[in-house]
Formats: C-alpha cells, sequence, structure tokens
C-alpha cells in the first residue's frame, strides 16, 4: 500500500497545483509542506502536524479525517481496543451434570436469607463510614477557616485569581519597559501557554474582540490560530512560559505585574511590554 502522504501529493499534482501555490493559500511555510509529502513528520509537534496536515489535505480536496487517521496509523498512536473474551459456560452440555437453572432452583431458601443479612450489614457499615467521613472533612474545614492567613499568601492568591482589564491597565498601571524582536517563524502563529499557578488573561487575534482565557496550573493551552496579529495580555509573569511555533520570543521578565505580548506577521515579530502600577 502506498504511503498516504506520497497519495496525497500525487493528488496535489493531478490537481495541477503547485507546491508554492499551497503555500500562498494555507500560509503554511513550504518547508512543512515539503515535510509532509517526504513524511518526514519529526520536523514539528504532533499538534502543529494535525492543523499542518488537516489544512493541506483540504486545501487540494482531499479528505482530511481520513489523512489525520492515516497519520495516527503511520506514527503508531492509535491504540487497538481489546475484544473481551466470554467464557461460555457448557456445564448444560454435560450428561447428568446438573444445569444452571436446576442448581439455583435447588439452593435452599436459608441461603438467600443468609445473603439479605450480609448486604444489610454490609450497607450498614458503608452508611457509618460516609457519615464518619462528613464528620471529619466539616472538623477539617472548619480549622482551614478560622485559620487567619498571612498577608503576603493573600497577594499571591489575588495575583492567582486576578482577571486583568484593558480599563485596569490603563487606570492603574503605566508601562516600563518594552523590547522587540524579530520571529523566526512564519504565520500561521500557533502560542502554546503553560503556568506554574491558575491564572485569567485576555487575548485577541486579527483584530477581533478581546476574550478572557482561565488557565490551570500546569496544563498547556495551545490558543487558536491567526495570521495577521496577535495581542495577549496576562495579569502576571509569574511561573508563565510562552511559545510562538514553539519557539520562546524570550524578553520576558517574571514579574507579578501585568506583561503584554504583542505578535505581527509583516515581518513577523514580537513585542513584549511590562507594566507596573501608576500610583497617580
Amino acid at each position: 500500500m502506498a504511503q498516504f502522504y506520497l497519495e496525497l501529493k500525487t493528488l496535489r499534482e493531478s490537481r495541477g497545483i503547485s507546491i508554492e501555490e499551497l503555500e500562498s493559500r494555507t500560509k503554511i511555510n513550504i518547508r512543512y509542506l515539503r515535510a509532509i509529502e517526504k513524511g518526514e513528520f519529526d520536523v514539528m509537534e504532533m499538534p502543529y502536524l494535525r492543523l499542518f496536515l488537516r489544512a493541506y489535505a483540504e486545501e487540494i480536496g482531499g479528505d482530511s479525517t481520513n489523512a489525520l487517521e492515516q497519520l495516527d496509523s503511520f506514527t503508531g498512536t492509535v491504540k487497538k481496543k481489546p475484544i473481551p473474551m466470554v467464557q461460555e459456560d457448557t456445564t448444560d452440555d454435560i450428561p447428568g451434570y446438573p444445569s444452571k437453572d436446576t442448581t439455583e432452583k435447588n439452593k435452599p431458601s436459608f441461603q438467600t436469607d443468609q445473603k439479605l443479612r450480609q448486604d444489610i450489614i454490609k450497607g450498614s457499615v458503608l452508611l457509618l463510614i460516609f457519615i464518619f467521613a462528613i464528620v471529619i472533612f466539616r472538623s477539617i474545614f472548619t480549622e482551614k477557616s478560622s485559620v487567619q492567613l498571612d498577608p503576603k499568601m493573600t497577594i499571591n492568591s489575588n495575583i492567582e485569581t486576578a482577571i486583568i482589564t484593558e480599563s485596569k491597565i490603563t487606570a492603574q498601571y503605566q508601562a516600563v519597559s518594552s523590547s522587540n524582536a524579530m520571529l523566526d517563524v512564519d504565520p500561521p502563529f500557533f502560542v502554546s501557554i503553560q503556568s506554574q499557578r491558575n491564572m485569567s488573561f485576555l487575548h485577541s487575534f486579527d483584530g477581533g474582540t478581546s476574550q478572557t482565557i482561565t488557565l490551570f496550573a500546569g496544563v498547556n493551552k495551545i490558543l487558536p490560530a491567526f495570521i495577521e496579529s496577535g495581542n495577549i495580555l496576562f495579569p502576571n509573569s509569574l511561573g508563565v512560559t510562552t511559545l510562538i511555533n514553539g519557539v520562546s520570543p524570550g524578553l520576558i521578565e517574571d514579574q507579578e505585574y501585568p506583561v503584554r505580548i504583542e505578535i505581527i506577521s509583516t515581518p513577523p515579530s514580537v513585542k513584549i511590554t511590562h507594566y507596573a502600577p501608576s500610583f497617580n
């Protein structure tokens, strides 16, 4: 069976679509398109590979769903579910051996009463355990509620749960530093964010409306792809890791005040702005 990526290349060529034209349509770097057609899938991370492959297949009129399934099969990410084995009871076919129905009917009634008593005892024990667990939980919760938090702990908690807005930036903060750097990547841009603590941040792409996203500690969040521009505003940068197409933009200081990341495509570059309280 021919490799599926060779079939995609053959389909593209049969449609009269050049690799350069496909790059212009999908905004995917030609290096990645050629890697897909050669089956060199280790040049990019799996989330980007799946996005690029889907866009490639749809643009040339292929079946993107089938292409992704074949990719999973090719890379060995599809696991077959084990077929459950059913053990047949063949004792009914042995002459002279009592059938299951007959055995059940011949069981003494006292066994049924004994099983009922055992079930009642088990249920009573589980109920007592449940009531005991509730008592312990309420005791712990009450004890924690009565403890006065240290002021520093309260500040850190506010940093984790604070929601930043553009109006708050204007009213309470001022830009204290700004850095620019060129990006060695091409659009579309894929931004992945991971934080060591829970936080909420703002983002807007390609001139769209700003949206608030809640990020949970330790979870890697990949934002929707964009082409022209992106604007991300963090309430702080403590323990935050940001990658653009798998590359770190650098220039981000670890601070408890807001940080803004602005990405543009012409030329591909990033601007990092750090804020501090204005104290007006």
